[in-house]
């Protein structure tokens, strides 16, 4: 984690922090798996989501390929990959999700990514598995995560800024 002094902590939410570390200048840390990465913007009296880059950004292939006939629950994104192109190439698809305006997260958030291989014109379902976690939030007052219910959007791409493939699905609240 990053020091709390000098720096002024303004917010922490799960594993994200905002630091005001001077008059204009703002920081963000964004922190997985003991792995953190620190934002430091052009000085700005404010910051917006449209400043921040996107967190992923994929490899440039030789080939195109087109996404289709996405099926999607909490529990798996389903989808359809083809390559399109003139050459053999790889893929590397990511699974992005939205969380329901009230669980006061993120806008878009990485949950799952699988690198796919493929001849000119071969076409394969993909796969990828979400767990509980990744329709849970960070609960200060238990210290646990808490899966949220909610409607959640969904984004099937190669980048965090290319919407391939859009769809969403609910999380029931658990009984009880």
């Amino acid at each position: 984690m990053l020091p709390e002094t000098p720096h002024v902590l303004l917010s922490h939410q799960a594993n994200s922090f905002v630091y005001d570390i001077g008059v204009f200048f703002l920081a963000l840390a964004f922190c997985v798996d003991r792995m953190c990465a620190l934002y430091i913007p052009d000085p700005v009296t404010s910051l917006t989501s449209a400043d921040l880059r996107p967190t992923v950004h994929s490899i440039r292939s030789y080939t195109s390929f087109e996404y289709s006939r996405l099926r999607a629950s909490h529990h798996n994104v389903n989808f359809t990959l083809r390559n399109i192109g003139e050459r053999a190439g790889a893929e590397v698809v990511q699974v992005y999700l939205g969380f329901p305006s009230d669980a006061g997260e993120p806008p878009r958030q990485l949950k799952g990514f699988k690198k796919v291989m493929l001849a000119v014109g071969e076409s394969l379902p993909v796969s990828i598995p979400l767990t509980e976690r990744e329709t849970s939030v960070w609960d200060v007052h238990t210290h646990a995560w808490k899966s949220w219910p909610g409607e959640y959007r969904l984004w099937v791409s190669s980048s965090s800024r290319d919407d391939r493939l859009v769809g969403s699905f609910t999380v029931v609240p658990a009984p009880g």
